[in-house]
């Protein structure tokens, strides 16, 4: 990894349809994991009880890119806003 960058620190490179060729990569770091250590789905909404993710978007996280991990943290917030995961 290059010197002075975070082992996390991914480089995420723009199409180039949506930006000029000579766009320079970005930076983008991975974010820490949601998971709260509450591990139980509900079996209501098919949610973890402790981080509102379904079992498809957990099983995702760990080969996720930094990009990607970021949209799910967005569609989360979403998430946790409508919805509620009962605890137990």
């Amino acid at each position: 990894m290059t010197a002075g960058f975070p082992q996390q620190a991914r480089c995420a490179y723009a199409s180039s349809d949506a930006h000029p060729p000579d766009f320079p990569p970005v930076m983008v770091l991975d974010p820490p994991s949601p998971c709260t250590g509450t591990c139980a789905m509900d079996p209501a909404s098919s949610l973890c009880r402790g981080c509102a993710r379904t079992i498809e978007e957990i099983m995702a996280w760990p080969a996720a890119s930094a990009m990607q991990k970021h949209a799910m943290l967005d569609r989360l917030a979403k998430r946790r806003q409508r919805t509620s995961v009962r605890s137990k």
